[in-house]
């Protein structure tokens, strides 16, 4: 039977998403892994949070139109645990706790529909992995990203850690054809030499053992990770088959109660 990785996503309603006190309760349940999303600054900090727009400040405001100092003196839209930088993530949360990062820069289409005004490719990534290296220590990290070039620029300029290209498998078509499809991401992901994918489980739940073992012979062994995250993920008949078709990662948002159900299959 394929031994499953089960990360976390943000599935603890009493505790605000991307923080660390959501992480440390995440631990105390005994998840292996965390996921969540880095962005950088204005002074090129890297601070944990979902979107690119800020929700708690009514005008048009991005995470880099703000310093490090600027988002931590925000108070929380949701929840009441104060936001946190991947820096402190890294120095005081246990090192047995594995980190999935998603790198989150935006998607050319999000860029056009939201108005944003990017940070440079090099500048973002080389933040996030410079304070990587400089606090992980042995912690166990995997990156993650939806856009293509971030995500190769990502494997070229590191070897240490693997690194995945996400995909919404076609459940919301993007202009990058290497995005639209699960098996158009697990092309590029060969031709890239990532580490495998992360798609959304709607489309591989349909024939789990089919679209999955298409996917690893395309990527070839040793690069062929396939994880799933979204909602189809959470019921427990989906999670079973996916396993039992040779996932390796699963991303939800109630690990515990997923893995839990799943127990004795």
């Amino acid at each position: 039977m394929n031994k499953v990785l089960f990360i976390e996503g943000s599935g603890l309603p009493q505790i605000s998403e991307n923080t660390c006190e959501s992480f440390l309760e995440a631990y105390r349940e005994g998840v292996q892994f965390v996921e969540f999303d880095a962005q950088v600054t204005k002074d090129l900090k890297v601070v944990l949070y979902h979107d690119s727009i800020v929700s708690e400040i009514e005008a048009h405001t991005e995470i880099k139109d703000l310093t490090e100092a600027e988002f931590l003196s925000l108070k929380p839209r949701l929840g009441t645990q104060p936001f946190t930088t991947l820096a402190t993530a890294l120095k005081t949360l246990p090192h047995g706790l594995g980190f999935n990062i998603e790198i989150k820069y935006p998607m050319p289409d999000e860029i056009d529909s939201d108005n944003l005004r990017t940070i440079e490719f090099n500048t973002f990534v080389d933040a996030i992995l410079e304070t990587t290296f400089a606090h992980a220590g042995v912690r166990k990290i995997v990156f993650s990203c939806f856009h293509p070039e971030v995500a190769r620029m990502t494997k070229l300029k590191q070897s240490r850690y693997p690194v995945l290209f996400l995909t919404m498998g076609g459940t919301t078509p993007t202009l990058d054809l290497r995005s639209n499809t699960f098996l158009a991401a697990a092309e590029f992901a060969n031709l890239a030499q990532l580490d495998g994918i992360v798609s959304d489980a709607t489309p591989v739940v349909q024939n789990p053992y089919k679209t999955i073992k298409a996917a690893k012979e395309m990527m070839g062994e040793g690069r062929d990770a396939v994880f799933t995250y979204g909602s189809q993920n959470c019921i427990p008949r989906n999670a079973k088959a996916l396993k039992d078709a040779g996932l390796d990662g699963i991303i939800v948002d109630k690990v515990v109660q997923v893995r839990e159900e799943l127990k004795g299959e």
